[in-house]
């Protein structure tokens, strides 16, 4: 029995139990239908992006679709591909929320496991569940920081009294190092057996040849990077790792937990982190709780087990040294997105949209040419690592339930339009937004180049170097000739 205390309190840490006692995780998934399937299965849909123009989507739970019936089974003839997101230490709440909004605005089903619907009995961390909005009183709530849960989780018995529930404390963890790196790694084998659980029980409005995307944030993020199943990595075109940093600090017990999948991952599937420069938790700024935690004397000298080769060495506050050391693909990248916190969205939302709908589209060449946004949007600062401002982000924020953030919404990045007849074949494509081609099922948006209607995805892949070379080298000469279209190029 292993304990980890905040300096008053101390609480017992549970066990975990095995895998077919964390079934209500599945049961109770987040589901988000993206429209066109959702209309062709009568699933009412209201979940929206941040456009506020754009289709409406479908958000559930699954044991709501599985009963049904006939439309779990229309979902399942959709054919959709599927992104299973891994959400933070507070549930579906804040950013996993909205990656959420926007994995369905770009056509594709979004499975989440929600580590809060256990039993009460299991003793290890539940929030009561809420009635979910419809229609637009849900399309209005993009930037909402909890519409899932009725009631907060936490140690003390006005939150329920459950030991997982936690936000990290820097002065705790120095005092009891030993504690919360138990703490931690069982935090994982929950999140590692729901998954477990899940990729063995997969609802049955998923086909059994779907292929899948697996994203996680914050916690969620540290799971996905670790997560490894054999069945699951068979069907995997790529992760997606936000807010987390793959560096060993406080929250993983190894510089092996630290690395991607423990060494196991398949090294062709591709891997993009997305982690904003200002991450309060995992960031490589003096002020991040990581750096803090690591800069105590008393923490290094309490672990055994660190190595100066691992915990010694300063952080990056990004994935690359682990992709590196994984020999992963070279379509994999870092991305640390400047002056961004944790929650990238309330400044990069935009970007972050770009970037995960081209990484969705075509994995395996996001980062070998087959991404706009990197060249529009990024600098590049290693082979594979690039660091990024928002698009738009000169216009200023505005306030919403976030509070201040950079809310204009921009999708694709601003490129020149074609001409009005290209304008007019991408409007029929989807009404709600004529600059886009949005997903249909299993197909994600692409941008259109200048003059032409056809999504990016269809140009031959040896042209797609020199292309964005060219638009670089266009970038720069508007900058010295007024004449020439004012291209986003940042940096």
């Amino acid at each position: 029995q292993a304990a980890a205390g905040n300096g008053t309190e101390q609480v017992a840490i549970p066990t975990i139990p095995a895998a077919e006692a964390l079934s209500a995780a599945s049961a109770q998934a987040f589901v988000a239908v993206p429209a066109r399937c959702a209309e062709a299965c009568g699933l009412p849909a209201g979940l929206a992006d941040n456009d506020g123009r754009g289709a409406r989507h479908w958000l559930g739970r699954a044991a709501g679709l599985l009963a049904r019936g006939e439309a779990a089974a229309c979902v399942r003839r959709c054919h959709l591909r599927w992104v299973i997101v891994c959400h933070g230490s507070s549930g579906l709440t804040y950013t996993s929320w909205r990656w959420v909004a926007k994995v369905a605005a770009l056509g594709y089903g979004a499975l989440v496991p929600d580590s809060f619907a256990h039993a009460r009995a299991l003793g290890l961390r539940r929030r009561e569940p809420a009635q979910l909005p419809v229609g637009e009183a849900l399309a209005s709530r993009y930037w909402a920081g909890n519409i899932a849960y009725e009631t907060p989780c936490g140690w003390n018995a006005a939150e329920g009294g459950y030991p997982l529930c936690y936000s990290t404390d820097v002065d705790s963890v120095v005092a009891d190092p030993e504690g919360w790196t138990e703490f931690y790694e069982r935090i994982f084998l929950l999140r590692q057996r729901e998954l477990d659980y899940l990729v063995s029980h997969l609802p049955a409005f998923i086909r059994g040849d779907a292929r899948f995307i697996l994203l996680g944030q914050s916690e969620g993020g540290m799971v996905a990077a670790r997560y490894h199943h054999p069945a699951l990595e068979e069907r995997l075109d790529g992760r997606v790792i936000a807010a987390w940093s793959c560096e060993h600090n406080y929250y993983v017990g190894s510089a092996v937990a630290a690395g991607l999948c423990g060494g196991r991952c398949r090294r062709s599937t591709p891997v993009l982190n997305i982690i904003g420069s200002e991450d309060e938790f995992f960031g490589a700024r003096n002020f991040s709780k990581a750096s803090r935690i690591a800069a105590s004397s008393s923490m290094r000298g309490r672990f055994s087990n660190l190595r100066r080769s691992s915990w010694r060495q300063p952080l990056e506050g990004h994935c690359l040294a682990a992709l590196r050391r994984g020999g992963l693909s070279p379509a994999s990248a870092a991305v640390v997105l400047r002056g961004a916190g944790h929650d990238t969205s309330l400044t990069h939302d935009n970007t972050v949209r770009d970037l995960l709908s081209e990484f969705l589209a075509a994995p395996t060449r996001f980062a070998q040419g087959g991404s706009l946004s990197l060249p529009l949007l990024c600098r590049r600062r290693a082979s594979q690592l690039f660091e990024c401002d928002e698009d738009g982000a000169a216009e200023g924020v505005s306030e919403t339930e976030a509070g201040l953030v950079h809310a204009t919404y921009h999708f694709p990045p601003r490129l020149p339009l074609p001409p009005e007849e290209g304008r007019a074949n991408l409007a029929s494509k989807d009404e709600g937004l004529p600059r886009v081609v949005r997903a249909a099922h299993n197909e994600a948006a692409m941008v259109p180049m200048p003059g032409s209607s056809t999504p990016l995805a269809s140009w031959p892949p040896l042209l797609l170097p020199p292309l964005c070379l060219l638009l670089v080298v266009a970038a720069g000469l508007s900058r010295r000739l007024s004449v020439l279209p004012s291209w986003r190029l940042l940096g």
